[in-house]
């Protein structure tokens, strides 16, 4: 699981349901959870709530499958779309909405080995640091959609600056076509939260 850095909709691949919020099946879950976490140092292979064995990499790839195409749909991309990706590590989203949608996908990487990467699948990529996009934006031009899917702790992680989300959304803005979408995805960040 941990070859993905982001969370798929795993909905309706196990045998519980991950919108159920009632606090039974919370427990459930739960419970659940921690059998297989103290399995696991056993080497059992992980089974579900029914007992049957998981294919993991099956969870993994159709987690990953069933949430780009909820990116998809709900973002209406369409062969037409003018698609952005920051941040865009693996390929995996670009390649999808390429393949799926026939859309133009740029993308923007601070690796330069996944530019080089997305250069050589046939992307149009640039190695771009999320807090210099100010500098790349007549380049880069206008985009129907922008999705930035959990890179933007990492801003944060590289400037001191109180005021860098802000800059960076004004940045996305200027990027953005007269009714285009930003769509979002980051793990939260709160300074008055101290984990011990």
């Amino acid at each position: 699981n941990l070859n993905y850095y982001t969370e798929g909709i795993y909905g309706n691949l196990l045998n519980f349901n991950t919108q159920d919020l009632s606090q039974k099946n919370i427990i459930k879950i739960m419970n659940w959870g921690e059998q297989l976490y103290n399995n696991s140092f056993n080497n059992l292979l992980p089974v579900d709530l029914n007992n049957k064995k998981i294919n993991i990499d099956y969870i993994v790839h159709k987690g990953q499958e069933d949430k780009f195409e909820w990116i998809v749909k709900n973002l209406n991309i369409r062969k037409k779309s003018r698609v952005l990706e920051l941040g865009f590590g693996k390929l995996d989203l670009m390649k999808y909405i390429r393949d799926n949608t026939g859309a133009k996908v740029i993308g923007c990487n601070l690796s330069i080995e996944h530019v080089k990467e997305a250069k050589k699948n046939g992307f149009e990529a640039y190695q771009i640091n999320h807090k210099h996009l100010k500098k790349y934006i007549d380049k880069l031009g206008q985009f129907d959609i922008i999705i930035t899917n959990g890179t933007l702790e990492y801003l944060k992680n590289t400037d001191d600056k109180d005021n860098i989300y802000d800059d960076f959304i004004k940045n996305i803005n200027k990027l953005l076509n007269k009714g285009g979408k930003w769509y979002t995805t980051t793990i939260h960040y709160n300074k008055n939260v101290c984990l011990n």
